[in-house]
């Protein structure tokens, strides 16, 4: 095996683009001089193919995808940091008895157990806490080599392989394990060891002709909200993708979300829809803002007062008031690769506006 073909094998596993295994195989071939080994090109490739051998044990698949969102999983979130402050708490109180009633473990490291307002399945009881207990939900369109089109998808991540919201409309590769949970409809996925998300083309993909074509069931105009949540209320992976004018924004530092409430003119004017923002979820847009599209999971409180948790949203280019974060080089793949993605969308460019009118009356006619 030369160079070349032991590349091709790990690109084709994991993604890995030229310039990253460029970069590998010169720190394994330094290391190696350090140990005072003769070098050659057989003995770097051996020490490259053991360190990415799980790589080749995984059974995970190759996508191509879209980001469209991000569920932080905030109250799953909560919930783990609810156990650890109980585990601080009482390691100061009394060490040795939160050790015995396995609180903590023997370092004062939080364990697993339950406190007040939370229930812990049997089989995490008395497991260390971890960062991989923290996790986020990728919603997107993904498919693989073997698929014709792209299909909505979900990817669940933990810990360090949790991502930012500079991804989204982008097209991306990345290795993932399928849940038996999936249908013919919808990819749940699971991140493997080889699982790392790659920008292989930064342009923003044109987002109106994406959920024409692929996400129209996902759709409802605002002042129907309630009658999509009747609907697919009882759809975990639900999310809905909906239209408004911004009327206001609250930004308070003292909880974990902003909130931007939602207008329509074919809505009672008292009437507004409460988005709730994540933190990290960047905004490009003001008071006032026209057509702004959303994408989140519906909430309905008793007396029928609607309300979206925020996965991720798009702003008309005309209407931004900065320019999205920038895709910083070393994120894409090499040029070479780039050339060879057929883009299924057109996209978006600084002398093109995206003309709405079509998409605007087909989400109105749903």
């Amino acid at each position: 095996m030369n160079k070349e073909e032991l590349y091709q094998q790990l690109k084709k596993l994991t993604g890995i683009s030229q310039e990253e295994f460029k970069n590998k195989y010169k720190e394994e071939e330094d290391e190696i001089k350090k140990r005072g080994i003769p070098i050659n090109e057989e003995i770097v490739l051996a020490v490259l193919r053991t360190r990415f051998k799980k790589a080749f044990a995984t059974g995970a698949k190759l996508f191509k995808g879209i980001i469209i969102g991000i569920n932080q999983n905030i109250a799953l979130n909560n919930i783990v940091d609810k156990v650890k402050a109980d585990s601080e708490k009482r390691v100061k109180e009394d060490k040795q008895k939160a050790i015995e009633l396995k609180i903590c473990d023997d370092e004062g490291n939080a364990l697993w157990h339950e406190t007040t307002g939370v229930k812990v399945a049997t089989w995490k009881l008395g497991n260390k806490i971890t960062k991989d207990d923290y996790t986020q939900t990728i919603l997107e369109l993904a498919k693989t080599e073997e698929d014709e089109d792209y299909k909505p998808s979900t990817l669940v991540l933990r810990g360090d392989k949790r991502l930012g919201s500079n991804l989204f409309f982008k097209l991306v590769e990345f290795r993932a394990n399928v849940a038996q949970s999936s249908t013919e409809n919808l990819y749940n996925l699971n991140q493997s060891t080889a699982t790392e998300i790659k920008i292989i083309d930064n342009k923003e993909i044109n987002f109106t002709q994406l959920i024409s074509k692929y996400l129209k069931s996902h759709c409802s105009p605002l002042s129907k909200l309630g009658e999509w949540h009747e609907m697919y209320k009882e759809d975990f992976n639900r999310f809905v993708i909906t239209k408004g004018n911004v009327s206001n924004i609250t930004l308070n530092p003292m909880t974990p979300s902003n909130i931007i409430t939602l207008d329509s003119l074919d809505m009672p004017i008292e009437k507004l829809i409460t988005c709730w923002f994540p933190k990290d979820l960047k905004l490009n847009f003001s008071d006032g803002t026209i057509g702004l599209y959303v994408i989140g999971s519906t909430n309905q409180r008793e007396d029928g007062t609607m309300s979206i948790n925020v996965y991720g949203y798009f702003t008309p280019p005309e209407w931004r008031i900065e320019k999205p974060e920038e895709i910083k080089e070393e994120k894409i793949v090499e040029k070479e690769v780039v050339k060879q993605v057929k883009l299924d969308f057109s996209p978006v460019t600084k002398e093109e506006k995206v003309d709405m009118k079509d998409i605007d009356k087909e989400i109105e006619s749903w």
